[in-house]
Formats: C-alpha cells, sequence, structure tokens
C-alpha cells in the first residue's frame, strides 16, 4: 500500500539514527557522545557512505582514543594534533614547512656602515626577543643564553661582520647557539648584497622527512632564484613538535632598517607510507 503525505521542513537536522548531527557551511561533523567507546555503523546510512567512499571508518582501541570517545589526557591531546597534522600557532613539524617571502634591508645615508640584520625565525612560543639581543645576536638570544637555548632555529640574513663573523653578508643557520651557528655561507658568492636596497626573494623549506632545511635566493626582479643551502638537521630533536614561526631583526650603534614586503607560509603534513 502507497500513500502520499506531506512533510513539514522542520529546519537541519540534529539527530539521526542516535548520532548528534552538526551541519555547517562546507562541513558536516557527526559525534555519538552518549555512548562513549564506539560508533553505531551497523544499519544506517554511514554503511552506504561508507560503501561510496564518502566517509572511512576505522576501528579505534582504547588504547588510541579520539574524538568519538572519552576525554583525553593532556599529553595524549597533544600528541593527537600532532599526528593529525593540526597546528598550534602556525605549523607542524612532522611535516614539510615552505615560506616565501620579500626582504630589502636599506642602510643609513649618513653613514658609511650599517648592521645588524634580521632572521626568519620558528620557536616554541611567542615571546618577545630577549631584552639584550640587540646588535649581534639579532633579536635570537641574549649573550647569556648563547650554548644554551633549545627548542628554536632561526636563519639569519647578518649585515655585519662581527668578530665571530664570516664576513658582512652572509646567511647562517643558528640552533643552541649565535657564535657558534651550525651552517654559515656568505652571499659573496652568489652576486647577492644584502645591503644593496634591492628586493631580494627567500625561498625556505624545512623537510621533516628528509631532515634538512634548504633555501633558494635570487632578487625580486630577476627570476632565477639559486640552490643557496641545503643542509642535514635533526629536526624531531631540534624544534618541538608546535611551533611558532616569525621574524626578529636588530641594530647596535649603527642604523639599519629591515622590512618585509611580502610573505606566505605553507604546512603540508607528510603521507603515511
Amino acid at each position: 500500500m502507497k500513500q502520499k503525505f506531506a512533510m513539514n521542513y522542520l529546519g537541519l537536522m540534529n539527530y539521526f539514527l542516535r548520532i548528534e548531527v552538526d551541519q555547517k557551511q562546507g562541513h558536516v561533523f557527526i559525534c555519538q557522545q552518549r555512548r562513549s567507546k564506539h560508533i553505531a555503523i551497523k544499519s544506517d546510512a554511514l554503511t552506504e557512505a561508507a560503501h561510496k567512499k564518502i566517509v572511512a571508518t576505522d576501528f579505534c582501541s582504547s588504547e588510541d582514543q579520539h574524538c568519538f570517545t572519552k576525554g583525553l589526557l593532556k599529553y595524549k591531546f597533544v600528541d593527537m594534533r600532532a599526528r593529525l597534522g593540526v597546528a598550534q600557532a602556525l605549523c607542524k613539524i612532522v611535516s614539510e614547512i615552505s615560506t616565501i617571502r620579500i626582504i630589502r634591508i636599506l642602510t643609513s645615508s649618513y653613514s658609511t656602515e650599517s648592521a645588524d640584520g634580521l632572521t626568519f625565525i620558528m620557536a616554541p612560543n611567542s615571546n618577545p626577543s630577549p631584552a639584550d639581543s640587540f646588535g649581534s645576536y639579532l633579536g635570537i638570544m641574549d649573550p647569556a643564553q648563547d650554548g644554551r637555548v633549545a627548542d628554536q632555529l632561526a636563519v639569519e640574513f647578518d649585515t655585519y661582520k662581527n668578530t665571530f663573523d664570516l664576513d658582512g653578508n652572509h646567511v647562517s643557520i643558528d640552533t643552541k647557539s649565535v657564535l657558534h651557528p651550525i651552517y654559515v655561507r656568505s652571499l659573496n658568492e652568489t652576486g647577492i648584497d644584502l645591503k644593496s636596497g634591492k628586493d631580494i626573494k627567500v625561498s625556505i623549506i624545512l623537510d621533516g622527512r628528509a631532515n634538512s632545511i634548504t633555501m633558494y635566493v635570487g632578487y625580486a626582479s630577476e627570476l632565477r632564484r639559486e640552490l643557496f643551502l641545503d643542509v642535514p638537521i635533526d629536526i624531531p630533536h631540534t624544534l618541538p613538535s608546535f611551533i611558532y614561526v616569525g621574524f626578529t631583526a636588530s641594530t647596535g650603534y649603527l642604523t639599519e632598517s629591515h622590512q618585509i614586503l611580502s610573505w606566505s607560509l605553507s604546512s603540508y603534513p607528510i603521507p603515511k607510507k
């Protein structure tokens, strides 16, 4: 027996087959908190959706709790966010991080010298630069911390030759120490002058799979950018799971203007093998 009947629109669905449904533009979130251990998938719409590969279901043991189960201890929650690629601040380290920026460094017309430079930095927190990190320490750390800093990585664009520096136009990779970087190379070999006043385009790639940091550099007005460095680095033992990224710069007794004209950052989770 068939019979036609009218239905009234009652708004968005909140529950379906004992599953809570939260519908928003661009996504549908389903949850079953009332049964804290398992999602019922037999004889309901999830089975059909799984067959059509609209959704994917997987077994979750009590040891591998996730968002469909009871609350997690903090350390498990942090680990879950890391494995899912959820970012606190900007990015997750077990991934590939790519940043492109255009910088410009201007010197004073009243002096033949300038200092000291700027950095791109990855740090465990968003604290401001230490008070004594001016001059040669480029806002990264103060002299008392040198050699003892942990959980950060900075790429220096150094414009002044201190007694411990290679020259006044170089790039350094710093982790625990500014005085003893893990890598340094002069830009004089490339024909690029940090203090030229020209726009300089820099691409930095931190690869969590290859455990390396790579940088390409060139004047923004030119199409060509050359591979400037490709340095192996033990990322898991250098940076924490979650980081803040940004810039530092400093001057000492000399004047210099440090400008970030544009900047973009992308983070890609490493695919499972």
